[in-house]
């Protein structure tokens, strides 16, 4: 995935989500209050990239892909090449072109810097 400058940011939020929906438990939040709302506003905008994502045509396979490659295993750093992996299993999972995982993955992205607020370059 080309590198943008919400990327790593969204990735984050995600797998950070995703940790504290694995382990079903309150969010340890941080306790500086700017942290703390911040990790908030990260939840919610997750949240709603989820149920955006729902709503679209292809919005279970962009899920999927999600899941498979973000969601899996959150409480631990990638390794090198994992994301690659991961996006190749997604693609015979689902059916789908390695490219298209990295649209469906750049999709969810845009959605989610649009919900979080966050100034997004398209170029």
């Amino acid at each position: 995935m080309k590198k943008s400058n919400i990327r790593d940011y969204g990735v984050s939020a995600f797998r950070y989500y995703a940790m504290l929906e694995k382990n079903k438990k309150p969010a340890e939040l941080p306790e500086n209050s700017r942290l703390k709302s911040g990790c908030i506003l990260d939840i919610l905008a997750v949240q709603k990239t989820i149920e955006k994502l729902k709503e679209t045509e292809e919005g279970e396979e962009i899920l999927r892909a999600l899941n498979t490659v973000y969601f899996t295993m959150p409480d631990r750093n990638f390794k090198k090449g994992e994301i690659s992996d991961r996006v190749n299993k997604a693609a015979e999972e689902i059916h789908a072109a390695e490219a298209t995982i990295y649209r469906f993955l750049n999709r969810a992205l845009i959605i989610f810097a649009e919900n979080r607020g966050l100034r997004i370059s398209l170029f």
